[in-house]
């Protein structure tokens, strides 16, 4: 091998800036300050220090992440309705923004290293950014640079502990199975994520505007099961019925006050059978109703209370929310913090088990000198000379439990407490298990039994120094066995229910421990995803309250399948990977087979390939959960996507030649061919609502061109499920004017509905003019002026069901048929009016039927009057 050379520089790499900063300070020479370099976002440390007996010249930086991420390709991305290719297109991988500059500098700096670091805990993130870093740096280097990569194995950011491991490196190798397991995830994320976020983004958008304003609607196989989660309990919440529950109450007065004893059935719903129990109780004596009771048993037994199992993440979030009154976040933030300033060891574990050789004196050592729990500290070490904690179920080789590695008594508010917690509850488990004596009373009334239970500690051990669980002594009362006593207080009591709360985030972290979600210690990050794509909201900096947008995600998925919400998919996807791992460790045989893990994410990919499939296939469940929660819809939404408006198509029948027929959009988006001079001709022809979409083609009809007219094709689009048989498929390609099928599909409907609005007008009519003459006979009610608004309102209505302006002419849906509007003489002016107010025609339609509500109720009521007249 060619020898190193020995002035090229050390490259030192970390996850955080702030590991960078510490880390430079630990191992800088301290006479010399170190050189801090910065290019586009980069900073770069650089420092001396002796290694292997010579000074050399270090450089310490950052690396954010994967420097590689997976994406698909830019032309994929845009404009991409096949949701179901997301599954299957190739996967690019391409310099993230966060480590562009790192990349530039290595390819021109890369002849100039001869050692890299990596000074990273071992985890699947970290072992992925570390392998994909080496690939790309062997892609630069030449072949005889000889370029060394080293792993230093640390716990925490201590000066001392830091030191010791800097002279013990190691050469890198990388976990092959842990490499490929992590890539596996990222891309089955990735395209699952990819493919139902830029459905349900487009889908929504097109329907509801106020989600318009959201860039997307993210979707993840992780955040779905915690959203649901949620919002079942906000579900309980509302949907709480108030039943009250009843038990039997029996206290007793003693030496030391009133004790209560426990009913053992504890409580029932049935009141009536609660009253017959009571009854049951009873003895009459002298006109008097008593209860007697009798001890039958007293139990004494020892209880051994057990010292807490050591501390990992998930149980500092689920605790030091609970007690602290902090958010989970911002607990992971003050851990993150006190371990870079070298506090404690390293947060983000799962372990619950310390190793054999971990050295306890010295750390319980560091905490002598604190003033609240230094003298428990030195107990500790005076007492037990050998300490040996409990250890849990969680067994991992490369990390460490959390502990303290300094004395944090002259910190400051939050970080105190986090610190005071992490301290005293390290203490607590290096403690020995507390001893109680427990004795239980048995008490008869009649036949229902009742308990009470005398509580004394006779070791405390690590309840002098963990005050989150207290206990206190309760004493044992004197009763004399087979002995009746007439009851103090024996009464049927109500409880009244416990309205259910919002899940906490401590119970929400605990629920998803037990479910295996978040396994990977990124539970604190899954839950700002929510919140940030406004999902979930904070409340109380306690409770999870789900938002309008995440209730109603949740309850359309539901109505379409409810195991898409559900864990058990993902679940099974991440237990296979891990038992995978685990054989993959322990037997070398397993390590050949390459297509175990390709057959897994294909398999778990169709599972969700056809989740997609039918959510696509039953989305109006979607709709229909958020109209429910107070989302408005849009009216025919895809009427906007016409790129044809205003395009002329035909010449307008009555204005001639000289004005054109184009496509127009109503107000409530309803497509429809106008007039182009639509100030003078009020000429249309209203589509019907199936129809999405009209496009113009270049083609012209020709057999209206044979008739001396002008017209050009259109392709018609409809919704689906309402285009008939003789019309498919869609789009249809058709002339808006001659073609018989268009007309007879579009026209049945509204034919009958002008018919019977017409003879409906036809009956008020005459109904009117007999109440008009009703009234100028008897002289009463309704004066003559009345009479005239009504008859003059009456010719108003009817213009403004036929939507006709003066001499207009309305045209049926695709219809070359015209139904001539000719009124009357005497409603001309009317006409003339109603066509300088211009009001909006779906309010006129409103207030036509109103105000024939209205006639015919008074009709009714003057025939009534008639009748009973003629009788007398």
């Amino acid at each position: 091998m060619n020898k190193v050379d020995k002035t090229r520089k050390i490259l030192l790499l970390t996850s955080t800036e702030q590991t960078s900063n510490r880390l430079t300070k630990i191992l800088g020479d301290d006479l010399e300050q170190p050189i801090i370099k910065q290019m586009q976002g980069l900073r770069i440390y650089n420092f001396k220090k002796v290694y292997k007996r010579e000074k050399r010249q270090m450089m310490c930086t950052t690396i954010c992440g994967p420097l590689k991420i997976p994406g698909f390709a830019n032309n994929y991305n845009k404009n991409n309705r096949r949701w179901d290719r997301y599954f299957k297109k190739y996967i690019e991988k391409r310099v993230s923004q966060e480590n562009y500059s790192l990349s530039q500098y290595l390819i021109a700096n890369i002849h100039n290293i001869s050692f890299i670091i990596f000074c990273f805990h071992y985890c699947p993130l970290n072992e992925a950014i570390c392998q994909q870093f080496v690939n790309f740096v062997d892609t630069l280097q030449n072949k005889q640079q000889n370029l060394k990569y080293l792993r230093m194995k640390y716990h925490d950011l201590n000066a001392k502990h830091i030191m010791e491991n800097f002279n013990k490196l190691e050469n890198f190798q990388i976990n092959q199975i842990h490499y490929k397991i992590h890539n596996l995830k990222s891309e089955f994320n990735l395209r699952v994520s990819k493919a139902f976020t830029d459905w349900q983004t487009r889908f929504l958008q097109k329907y509801f505007r106020d989600l318009r304003q959201c860039k997307k609607i993210f979707f993840s196989p992780t955040l779905l099961p915690i959203l649901k989660q949620i919002v079942t309990s906000y579900a309980k919440q509302l949907n709480f019925i108030q039943e009250p529950y009843y038990t039997l109450n029996f206290e007793q007065n003693t030496l030391d006050g009133p004790i209560k004893f426990k009913w053992k059935r504890k409580r029932l719903r049935d009141r009536y059978v609660m009253a017959i129990l009571m009854e049951k109780c009873t003895i009459k004596e002298a006109e008097n109703f008593l209860f007697k009771a009798k001890m039958t048993k007293q139990t004494t037994k020892d209880v051994i209370l057990e010292r807490p199992l050591p501390l990992n993440l998930p149980t500092l979030l689920i605790k030091a929310t609970k007690y602290l009154k902090l958010s989970a976040k911002r607990v992971l933030t003050i851990a993150e913090h006190l371990y870079q300033e070298g506090y404690i060891s390293y947060p983000r574990t799962r372990t619950n088990c310390f190793p054999k050789d971990f050295d306890f004196l010295n750390l319980i050592a560091l905490q002598v000198s604190n003033p609240t729990y230094g003298l428990y500290a030195n107990d500790l070490l005076q007492e037990n000379s050998k300490i040996i904690p409990r250890n849990g179920t969680i067994v991992d080789h490369f990390l460490h439990p959390i502990y303290p590695t300094q004395e944090g008594s002259h910190l400051k508010k939050d970080n105190r407490l986090v610190f005071d917690f992490i301290a005293k509850y390290f203490l607590a488990a290096c403690s020995n298990d507390a001893l109680m004596s427990k004795t239980t009373i048995t008490m008869m009334v009649k036949e229902e039994e009742f308990t009470f239970s005398s509580k004394k500690i006779i070791a405390k051990n690590f309840f002098e120094i963990h005050p989150y669980k207290k206990w206190k002594d309760i004493p044992l009362p004197n009763f004399m066995l087979n002995v009746e006593i007439v009851c103090y207080k024996f009464t049927l009591d109500t409880i009244p229910p416990k309205k259910p709360t919002l899940i906490s985030e401590a119970k929400l972290i605990k629920v998803l421990e037990n479910q295996g979600i978040g396994i990977d210690c990124k539970i604190v990050d899954h839950l700002s995803d929510l919140e940030r794509n406004n999902y979930t909201t904070l409340k109380n900096n306690k409770y999870l309250e789900p938002t309008e947008l995440g209730r109603a995600l949740i309850e359309g998925y539901d109505r379409i399948d409810q195991q898409l919400s559900s864990p058990n998919h993902y679940l099974e996807f991440e237990s296979a990977l891990f038992i995978l791992a685990n054989e993959i460790i322990h037997n070398n045989r397993v390590i050949n087979n390459n297509g175990v893990l390709p057959e897994i994410l294909n398999n778990n990919l169709q599972k969700y390939s056809d989740f997609l499939k039918k959510v696509t296939q039953r989305k109006r469940g979607l709709l229909y959960s958020f109209q429910k929660n107070k989302f408005t819809i849009e009216k025919n939404p895809n009427r906007k996507q016409c790129k044809d408006l205003y395009r002329p198509i035909f010449s307008c029948t009555r204005c001639g030649i000289k004005k054109k027929m184009s496509i127009k959009l109503t107000k409530d988006n309803r497509l429809m061919f106008g007039c182009a001079g639509w100030k003078d001709c009020h000429t249309a022809i209203y589509c019907h609502d199936c129809i999405t979409k009209i496009d113009v083609m270049n083609e012209k009809c020709s057999i209206c061109k044979t008739k001396g007219l002008d017209v050009v094709l259109c392709n018609f689009f409809f919704e689906p499920g309402y285009l008939p048989v003789f019309l498919q498929p869609s789009p249809y390609k058709g002339c808006p004017c001659c073609d018989g099928n268009l007309n007879e599909f579009l026209k049945r409907d509204i034919l009958k509905k002008e018919e019977e609005s017409e003879e409906s007008d036809e009956s008020d009519e005459s109904e009117e003019s007999e109440e008009s003459d009703e009234i100028n006979d008897n002289n009463a009610l309704i004066p003559q002026k009345n009479s005239q608004k009504q008859s003059q309102s009456r010719s108003q209505r009817l213009t403004r069901n036929r939507r006709s302006g003066q001499g207009s002419h309305i045209f049926h849906p695709f219809s070359h048929s015209v139904i001539d509007n000719r009124l009357n003489e005497n409603s001309n002016q009317t006409i003339i009016n109603l066509n300088n107010n211009k009001q909006n025609l779906t309010s006129s339609n409103h207030d036509e039927q109103r105000k024939r509500r209205g006639q015919v109720t008074l009709n009714t009521n003057l025939q009534k009057r008639k009748y009973n007249n003629s009788k007398k």
